[in-house]
């Protein structure tokens, strides 16, 4: 069975929450891929851990393991040659599977880049594939804090060089992105260019050199010029509001604070007031005396401009987002009417659009009745996966050309807002 997104079976299918024994081998760890997988094992769960240190691993997870985790957690280092294999195997309490594929340990290769991933859930095949990892684990050395120094020196001065090649490479990865992303070099007339795409293309994604800092403004900039022309449509909607804060009605340019610290979209976004928002109280994660008050945590309208493409979405939540709304979407779902409207809606919106659940999305015409798509919906989970129903352009499309973009937004967003009124929480909406 192919798995594209392998945070959607660890999670869904409780295998992270039920694992007794882990065997992982990989090229390469990241800090945040780290925390998913070992933020979620049992206390009990013990896993052994396989790496080379060709590829990029954070030092701060070897320490980690070094320092906090020896007794949960047996590492060992393949020095003997350019180690890139991938292979995720699962004991648990009452069956074993494993995921044999492209992504490493990190969040881009569980589930941020276009990786693949095999399911084995045959117990012979699961145990030829212990034998193999076994076979490379003896012969690998064990973690230690003189290794770790080491290394350490070398993946400093290698993040250097790395920073320096990406810079040197973007101007490159840039015009070959006019292609490879299907973006035309000719886009005359369109709203945004072949340069707009490109400074959210994968090599830049990464950078906050001035340059690429300077691009991300500019871009940012004809976003705020759309948001000045559909704001005065957007208020005569309703209770449509852009962020109460004008320095973050577009999204934040800082990579660092876009998913796996890579920057590849900006957009905005209209959702709840800041009266509305007052209301509620939400704890932020892993800091229960801080309280978020941000549009950011609800559901919200988006126009999103992306490395390939550009959406019209409504946006029920990202990963860890919206608690409140997509929990009382989906309690209202249990309801056979409310099941039915949203049924009807969804359908409504007609082709081209579609709706994406935990890494699964799907064209909105292509349900059969409201219990299939119940179904598909109840696979959401807020702590996890994102939730979103829209519909993209591509960049040379007739409807985003700069005569029509805007009410190519404001036709879009209007037929998503009755979606948007019928999933948002209404807690502290008067009957």
């Amino acid at each position: 069975m192919i798995v594209p997104k392998l945070t959607v079976p660890l999670i869904n299918d409780a295998i992270l929450a039920n694992c007794i024994n882990c065997w992982i081998a990989t090229g390469g760890i990241s800090l945040n891929g780290f925390s998913f997988i070992f933020g979620r094992l049992t206390q009990l769960a013990h896993c052994q851990l396989l790496t080379g240190l060709d590829l990029p691993t954070d030092p701060r997870v070897l320490h980690n393991v070094n320092q906090n985790l020896s007794e949960k957690i047996e590492m060992r280092i393949f020095c003997e040659g350019f180690f890139h294999a991938k292979v995720y195997i699962f004991e648990c309490r009452s069956f074993s599977v494993a995921y044999v594929g492209s992504g490493n340990f990190t969040m881009g290769g569980f589930n941020g880049n276009e990786e693949l991933f095999y399911k084995v859930t045959d117990y012979s095949e699961i145990e030829e594939l212990k034998a193999w990892f076994r076979r490379y684990f003896i012969k690998s050395i064990p973690l230690s804090r003189s290794i770790i120094l080491q290394y350490e020196a070398i993946y400093n001065r290698e993040k250097d060089r790395q920073t320096a090649s990406i810079a040197d490479l973007s101007a490159f990865m840039n015009s070959v992105n006019a292609n490879t992303n299907g973006v035309a070099s000719d886009l005359s007339g369109q709203y945004f260019k072949v340069e707009d795409y490109a400074v959210l293309s994968n090599a830049n994604a990464p950078l906050t050199t001035p340059a690429i800092v300077r691009e991300r403004i500019r871009v940012q900039n004809k976003l705020m010029d759309i948001h000045d022309l559909i704001m005065p449509t957007i208020r005569e909607m309703g209770d449509l509001h852009q962020h109460f804060r004008r320095g973050n009605i577009t999204s934040s340019l800082n990579p660092e604070n876009q998913p796996g610290h890579l920057l590849r979209a900006i957009w905005l976004a209209y959702g709840r007031s800041e009266a509305e928002i007052e209301q509620y109280q939400i704890i932020k994660p892993g800091h229960p005396d801080k309280i978020e008050k941000s549009p950011m945590n609800f559901i919200r309208l988006q126009a999103i401009l992306r490395q390939d493409l550009f959406g019209i979405w409504l946006m029920p939540g990202k990963e860890h987002g919206s608690e409140i709304d997509r929990n009382y979407f989906r309690t209202q779902m249990r309801n056979e009417n409310y099941r039915e409207e949203f049924y009807r809606m969804l359908r409504g919106l007609g082709d081209g659009y579609w709706i994406n659940v935990a890494g699964d999305q799907e064209s909105v015409l292509s349900f059969k009745n409201a219990l299939q798509l119940w179904e598909f919906t109840r696979r959401d989970d807020w702590r996890h996966h994102y939730f979103t129903i829209g519909k993209n352009f591509q960049p040379n499309a007739f409807e985003i050309r700069e005569a029509n973009i805007v009410n190519t937004i404001l036709a879009g967003f209007r037929q998503l807002y009755p979606l948007y009124r019928l999933m948002k929480d209404k807690s502290f909406e008067r009957p």
